[in-house]
């Protein structure tokens, strides 16, 4: 027993039934927030992969100027094969890949039918920051410049880099989340075949 300051005396007894039946509720209701909670994020999560840019998909087409000013489309490519790289200048897996992109590059200019075509997508990545990145780093591939993020928006990007090749008909052939050897000779088989068609 336990006195109160008023006076009266409250069996602990009670104090500890009156807990106990308290406890069921409490964990019953942190059960009914956890199972709401873990529902809401696979219903998000299924609406966003749902969203997410695939294989099969149409390239969504975009207008971005080069390093010279003008103003390059990726319709304007439509009936060729166009590797597409969106990246960032202060992103190591893209620093570390780029060498092979001047490699792929250096080995497939000469096919008409076969473009690749890099976006530097990232808030103020502009013009006067990224050429002298291109010319520190020895890189003559076309590079467009998106600081604004909107191709990062419109291919629903998770990170940096990500690569899609595209067919001629604008549609999504391939997705490649991360670096690649692109100048390996498998790469460079797999971008001539396609080219030379079946």
């Amino acid at each position: 027993m336990k006195e109160e300051e008023t006076g009266q005396e409250v069996s602990t007894e009670e104090e500890g039934q009156k807990s106990n039946s308290t406890l069921p509720k409490m964990l019953m209701l942190g059960a009914m927030v956890l199972v709401f909670a873990f529902t809401i994020l696979l219903l998000w999560g299924g609406r966003y992969e749902l969203a997410r840019i695939k294989p099969g998909y149409p390239a969504p087409d975009f207008t971005f100027p080069d390093l010279s000013g003008k103003q390059v489309s990726l319709s304007d490519y439509k009936g060729k094969f166009v590797l597409l790289n969106l990246w960032s200048i202060t992103c190591p897996p893209c620093i570390e890949e780029v060498p092979y992109f001047e490699g792929l590059y250096q080995q497939m200019k000469g096919q008409s039918d076969f473009h690749l075509l890099t976006v530097v997508t990232n808030r103020g990545e502009t013009e006067d920051k990224v050429r002298p990145f291109m010319e520190k780093h020895g890189l003559s591939f076309q590079a467009l410049i998106d600081y604004k993020k909107v191709a990062w928006r419109r291919y629903k990007l998770t990170g940096w880099p990500e690569t899609f090749l595209i067919g001629r008909d604008g549609k999504i052939l391939e997705k490649y989340v991360g670096p690649r050897e692109w100048d390996s000779p498998e790469f460079i088989n797999k971008f001539n075949k396609l080219v030379e068609g079946p």
